[in-house]
This record gives C-alpha cells, structure tokens and sequence, in this order.
C-alpha cells in the first residue's frame, strides 16, 4: 500500500464514521422534534435494520463481483444521502427511506472495509483493530460536534453529516484496488456461523450491535426525558465511543492468548452498562461512567469478533465468514430496537433495556459455558 492509499483509507474511514456519529444524535432528536414519540424512534431504527440485514445477505455476492473499495464508497454516499433526504422532508416516508439507506450504508461499509484491510494479513486483530480505532475516532468527534450544532440547528448538524458522506466517498476512490474474492473455489457449506471460531465471533456481533443499537435510539431517549440537555447527550455518546477507542486500540500493541473468554467479558461489561443506565439517567457522571464500560467493551467485541471469524476459515472464505458476522449484526440491529419498542407497551423503558440486555449476553456466556462443559477426548469422564 503506498502512502497516498494509506492516507485515503484513514480518511474514507473517518469520513463515514464521523457522518454516521452526526446520526446517533441528530436523527432521534429530529425524529422528537418532528413529533415521534420514544416508540417510533425504536421502530424506525429497527426499519434501518431491515435493509442492513438484507444487504448482509447480497454481500458475499457483492465481494465476489466488485472490488472492496466500490463497495466501500458507495455505503459512504449513500450515508450522506440518508441526511440530505431528511433536510428536505420529514414526514414518515422520508424518515423510512432515510433509515433505509442509512442501513445499506453500514452493511456496505463494514463489511467490506474489514475485509478490505485484512486481506494479506497473517494476523487479523491488529488491522481490524486499527480500523475500529480510527472508525471510533470519527464516532467519537461527531456526537459531541452534532451536539453543540444541534443546539443551534438540527439542520445544521445533518449538513454535517452529508458533507463527511461525500468527503469519505471520494476517498475511497484512491484505496488500494484488489481483485473481488474468488468464490469459485470457496467452500459450499451453508452455515459457515456454527464453525468453530465464526460461532462465537457471530454472537459476539449480536451483542455488541444490540448495545449499539440502543445508544442510537432509546438511550438518547431516555437521557433527554431525564432532562439533559442536547449538548450533555451529546457528550455522553462521545464517551461512549472515546472508550470503544481505547478498547480496540489495545488491541493495536496486545494480541489477546484467550479471546473467547475477553469476548465473554467484554459482553458482560456493555450489557450491564446498558441495563444500569435508564435507572441513573437524570446522573451525569454515573451514565458517564455507564458509558465508558460500556464503550470498553463494544470496542473489544467489535474487533475481536471478525478477527475470530476471519482467522477461522481459508483465505478465500474470509469474505463469507466476515460477512456472517455482519449478518448476526444486522439481526441485532433489527430484532433490538423493535423488541423494546413493543414491550414499551406493557413495560417501562427501563425494564424494557434490561430484559433487552440480558437476551443480547445470554448467547455469548451460554456457548461459553457449554465450551468449558467439554471434556477433552481422553480426560477423566
């Protein structure tokens, strides 16, 4: 990769993150503003999640045909476009589209920026690792920048958004071209998911896209009916993504020995954040310190677990292993959100977040636990 390449993909990167951090507070706050209550921010972020979902399932397909720097630049356009939509129009069917694209755009991007920076990779903590790390550090800005432009105009901060969409799409023009994935001689197994390996990677995705899910839609809420303002909101989700930095970025100098079982920790640490902080919500250092665990966390699962995945399969099944992931990801995206939002109606919102928590970890720590049930071939029966 020459320098030019490299200086493009850290700018394509920070491009979409930063466009898709202006959405985790812009778009509650303009759906609130435009007169959706809590329930239909939660459904309309779960519509978001149909399309990434059926994305998920055309990319092995699309990385077999398209270089991954195509792909890559077409999520990150098609992110600011979720923005500019919303600038002309915000009734029900412009929000519907808008969280539309705003899904594909995700699908398309990750997917194929991790296996973009893996290929030729003996080792794939450490690229993914860099990625997440510079991906949280676009999260990380534009929360808190949304925050203080959202004070004065919502419209402002969703300007913000297309202009970053647009900046990292045509970065991406200058990444390092390779050739689509060869899938004529990859494996026919259909559930490359219960793999050794790609199992666990899968539902550590569930749960960490569960979490994330969350913090762009009902913890917003939540924070701003517990009377903090937009600008604290604002900070308090660039916490959250300051800490998922520092968890991925040790993993840039720290090769963990035992992943699974960091992968079970780190699960633990968000959900139990996410459960804690409707009850602290009015507390602005105690949701920071929620935040913070929380961020630690996602960060951790979300480089570990394509890692895990990635390193689990041959070279030219790495594209469908990652892309399984990401599928796992898009089901959490969409099941999380509409499953709180329809237990709002029997339940309160706090409730409804810890009974959310529990179903996104118990995945993760039951398979853990059957793991260590095994008795190795040959050990005392």
């Amino acid at each position: 990769m020459t320098s030019a390449q490299g200086v493009a993909t850290i700018g394509t990167i920070m491009g979409f993150s930063f466009s898709l951090g202006v959405g985790t507070l812009a778009l509650p706050l303009l759906a609130l503003a435009a007169g959706y209550d809590a329930a239909a921010v939660g459904m309309l972020t779960a519509f978001s999640a149909v399309a990434q979902f059926l994305f998920r399932l055309c990319l092995p397909w699309l990385l077999g045909r398209y270089p991954d720097r195509a792909i890559i630049g077409v999520g990150c356009l098609a992110m600011g476009g979720s923005y500019a939509l919303l600038l002309v129009d915000t009734s029900l069917l412009a929000f519907l589209l808008a969280q539309m694209l705003q899904g594909s755009s995700r699908a398309l991007f990750w997917t194929a920026s991790q296996t973009h920076v893996v290929r030729g990779s003996s080792n794939s903590v450490r690229p993914l690792a860099w990625l997440q790390a510079l991906g949280s550090v676009g999260m990380l800005v534009a929360p808190a920048v949304a925050g203080l432009v959202a004070t004065q105009s919502l419209d402002l901060a969703l300007v913000l958004g297309v202009v970053s969409g647009v900046v990292g799409g045509g970065l991406s023009l200058w990444m390092r071209r390779l050739t689509p994935f060869d899938r004529r001689t990859r494996s026919r197994g259909r559930h490359i998911w219960r793999r050794p390996g790609v199992d666990v990677a899968c539902w550590s995705s569930f749960a960490t896209a569960g979490w994330r899910s969350m913090l762009n839609s009902f913890v917003p809420v939540a924070l701003t009916a517990a009377g903090l303002g937009p600008s604290m909101v604002g900070a308090l989700l660039a916490l959250a993504n300051l800490a998922a930095l520092a968890g991925s970025g040790m993993l840039i100098r720290i090769t963990p020995t035992r992943s699974r079982e960091l992968v079970e920790a780190a699960v633990v640490m968000s959900c139990v954040s996410l459960a804690i902080i409707p009850f602290v919500a009015g507390e602005a250092v105690a949701v920071g310190i929620l935040m913070a665990v929380g961020g630690a966390g996602s960060g951790i699962l979300t480089t570990l677990g394509p890692s895990l995945a990635n390193d689990a399969v041959a070279p030219n099944e790495r594209g469908d292993a990652i892309a399984a992931t990401g599928t796992f990801r898009a089901a959490a995206l969409l099941a999380t959100p509409a499953g709180v939002a329809g237990a709002l109606s029997i339940v309160t919102l706090p409730v409804a977040l810890v009974v959310a928590s529990v179903a996104l970890a118990a995945p993760v720590v039951a398979s853990g636990i059957r793991a260590r049930q095994v008795v190795p071939e040959g050990g005392a029966s």
